[in-house]
């Protein structure tokens, strides 16, 4: 088992986040039922300007 301190895990994240984006080509499916359910549980933190 490996131990990670929380600087080295934010380390990788920063590394391998390119690597992540790049497949993030397409909007989500049901991307607006996602966000509504969302705004109920979150409604104090998640502002919808719509």
């Amino acid at each position: 088992m490996m131990i990670v301190s929380g600087s080295s895990a934010a380390n990788l994240l920063y590394l391998v986040q390119p690597d992540l984006t790049a497949k993030w080509q397409k909007a989500m499916h049901n991307w607006n039922r996602i966000l509504a359910q969302q705004a109920i549980v979150y409604d104090d933190r998640l502002r919808l300007d719509l």
